[in-house]
């Protein structure tokens, strides 16, 4: 997980011991400018004499960082199991960020003061002891847990190759490029997503070692401190990419390296500054302790899934952190005395076990909707599996004498690691599937306008594949375009007489691929304008104002839409679970009609049927009777939608066009529509699909907007 975990609190070479509640620690200053408060070198409990695990009484961890370890791990879990009033839980990650930051740096910059170098052979070797043997565990039984219980497709879609980026620490970069969220499609949580964090933390200590080398070497050479406006720095680039980026594209800004690094780098600057500081009256130790526990709490407790993260507002709960560690450097007062207490510290030490193991069981509950007494067994087995596996494995290869004095046969030992849990996700890999019936599908001739064919069984000629045909996969999914302004997706010729804006959340970004095919066949220009989870008919506010970043992004483009004086502008979205016929709703779709001007057409599409699960992991168990992945013909609520949204679009001046005809007949809605896979996972259609009916659609605008073929 996170380098907070790894690095106790020392004292071993201070010249100055400072104490308080019982706790020890070191200030000791170095060339850089700053303060040692990190291990200086051995492992604990690698003394002479001393037994391997062995904790000795000048050595013991800062008990408030432990307490401040604590706080983090139960929040996330918190969060993560739904546990009310934690709605803000994940920012635990952000202060584990923080107090790796510090600690590590400190270490660093006190090694190198000692040694006049920095030793990157131990530094890594630390890490693969600390960190790959647990992971390895974790991941290795994850894989071969779900390959028995999990969904065929989901666990060779999605599984396989995020264990894969978890062992190999760029789990971040596949999980961002899945654009995993709460909020993305309709997709399910990797059972490996809690490893992002442990991916960020390795991708910045593979870079951060160095740059702490030339800081000091530089320093040396000029005599004066250069690392504090180094990394002043890097944190102010960092931070100004992460409010940017969590404007623009917040999923890449929850997972990037680039987005996280200041929160790093705030713990590395109270590692550096930290000596100018150690001498604060001791009445305001307390005080600035207890505001910075108030401002991670409050954090916690008010923050959300709509806060813009981790941008500006993730400077309460890093700041809070820092201010924690600041006050705890000389002694350990009131408030820091408070979270050292012995139940803190004692989860403060499993934290690391604990982050990791949890999240499996956070996933299986949630898929059951997190009942009370599911909720308390996945805990007692967190708990149960983390006490066991940090004494069965972290304190045995962390503290073991042998590796200690071999640094490179601790990297040895780490590549074998990642070596043997790449192997192993190919292993179970190779007992999935086939997911085909193995029967083809004979092809009938369709015109536009034809209902569609149901297939009985999964054909080996389905088009895409089953395996490449989920939301994760498919080229069309918001997760895998991005089509946020008008310049970013057109098509066809831009000099075209006839342009076409397709407009609303990713239920307009799956109609797009047929237009895209009617633009090159009737010279027309079309251009997709689509956010995920934004629709472009939104509930109007009593003050008529955008109150939302969705509502904003809404109103800019639709002054975009206008500056194109486009012939038509499409509008789909989801109606979403939260959907109610309410005056503020019927103003909305008003609204959304009534923007531009009368030159511009306006087509209402209606929402397409809901699937009970996603069609291909339910078509992955079902190959021979894809019937039972099929949506209901028969969906009262959605018809309720349809009917209530025609009336208001009519109403406002807008056409309404029905879609239904193009994915069901009167009997069925298919899941397989002749060799043509429809859904790509429970509520949107896939790109074959949509391109199999460019023609059903087309056919349906002429009829209503007769001005497309004047």
């Amino acid at each position: 997980m996170l380098e907070s975990l790894f690095w106790p609190v020392s004292n071993r070479r201070s010249p100055e011991l400072l104490s308080g509640g019982g706790v020890h620690f070191s200030v000791t200053k170095n060339v850089a400018g700053g303060v040692t408060v990190a291990e200086p070198g051995a492992e604990p409990g690698s003394e002479p004499g001393s037994e391997p695990g062995a904790e000795p009484a000048a050595r013991a961890p800062r008990g408030d960082i432990e307490g401040l370890r604590a706080i983090a791990v139960l929040a996330v879990i918190a969060y993560h199991f739904k546990f009310a009033g934690f709605s803000g839980g994940y920012i635990g990650v952000d202060v584990f960020f923080v107090i790796s930051g510090f600690l590590i740096t400190g270490r660093l910059i006190g090694h190198g003061d000692e040694t006049r170098r920095v030793d990157f052979v131990d530094f890594y070797a630390r890490r693969v002891r600390r960190i790959l043997p647990l992971a390895t565990v974790v991941i290795c039984s994850t894989v071969l847990v779900a390959s028995r219980f999990q969904n065929p497709l989901a666990f060779a879609g999605g599984t396989i190759p995020v264990s894969r980026a978890a062992a190999m620490f760029f789990s971040n970069v596949e999980l961002a490029g899945r654009s995993t969220s709460y909020l993305a499609e309709a997709s399910q949580p990797s059972l490996f997503q809690q490893f992002w964090s442990l991916s960020v933390e390795e991708q910045f200590y593979f870079v951060w070692p160095a740059i702490v080398a030339v800081s000091l070497w530089i320093g040396r050479t000029r005599k004066r401190n250069i690392a504090t406006p180094i990394v002043c720095v890097l944190v102010g680039v960092s931070f100004v990419a992460s409010v940017r980026m969590s404007g623009s594209n917040p999923i890449d800004a929850f997972f990037r390296l680039e987005s996280r690094a200041w929160e790093f780098g705030v713990g590395a600057i109270v590692a550096l500054i930290a000596n100018s500081l150690v001498a604060l009256p001791q009445r305001f130790e307390a005080p600035i302790s207890a505001f910075g526990l108030v401002a991670v709490g409050v954090s916690i407790v008010s923050y959300g899934g709509s806060t813009r993260w981790p941008g500006a507002l993730a400077l309460a709960p890093v700041l809070g952190t820092a201010l924690v560690l600041l006050a705890g450097l000389r002694r350990q007062n009131i408030v820091n005395r408070a979270i050292a207490n012995a139940p803190f510290r004692l989860v403060g030490k499993y934290s690391y076990a604990l982050y990791l193991w949890h999240w499996p069981f956070a996933v299986f509950t949630g898929e059951r909707g997190f009942p009370r007494a599911t909720v308390a067994l996945a805990l007692i087995a967190t708990v149960v599996l983390a006490v066991v596996s940090y004494h069965a494995i972290e304190q045995p290869f962390r503290t073991s004498k042998y590796f200690i004095s071999r640094p490179m046969l601790s990297l040895g030992v780490g590549l074998t690691l990642v070596a043997v849990t790449v192997s192993i996700s190919y292993i179970a890999q190779a007992t999935v599937g086939p997911f085909d019936s193995g029967r083809t599908m004979t092809i009938a001739a369709r015109r536009p306008g034809d209902a569609p064919v149901a297939a009985a069984f999964v054909p080996k000629n389905l088009v895409p594949a089953l395996i490449n045909g989920t939301s994760e996969v498919d080229q069309n999914s918001e997760r895998n375009v991005s089509c946020r302004e008008v310049t970013d997706c057109g098509y066809g010729d831009v000099n075209a007489e006839t342009k076409i804006v397709i407009f609303g959340d990713s239920h307009a970004g799956h109609w797009a691929p047929a237009l895209y095919r009617a633009a090159r066949e009737r010279g027309w220009r079309v251009v997709r304008l689509t956010a995920a989870s934004c629709p472009s008919i939104q509930r109007q506010s009593p003050s008529g104002k955008p109150q939302s970043a969705c509502q904003r992004w809404a109103a800019r483009q639709r002054s975009a839409i206008r500056s194109l004086r486009p012939r038509l502008v499409i509008l789909s979205n989801y109606m979403g679970s939260s959907f109610r016929p309410t005056a503020s709703a019927e103003a909305g779709v008003a609204a959304a009609i009534r923007a531009f001007s009368t030159d511009t057409s306006v087509v209402v599409l209606s929402d397409t049927p809901v699937a009970p699960t996603s069609v291909p992991e339910c078509l992955a168990r079902h190959l021979n009777s894809a019937r039972a992945c099929e949506p209901k013909v028969s969906q009262p609520r959605l018809g309720q939608y349809n009917r209530w949204l025609r009336a208001n679009v009519e109403a406002a001046g807008g056409i309404f066009i029905n879609v239904l005809p193009i994915l069901c007949t009167d009997l069925r809605c298919p899941a397989i529509a002749g060799n043509v896979l429809v859904y790509r996972d429970k509520i949107h259609i896939t790109t074959a699909f949509a391109q199999s009916r460019s023609g059903d659609l087309v056919a349906l605008l002429v009829r209503s907007v007769p001005r497309l073929i004047a």
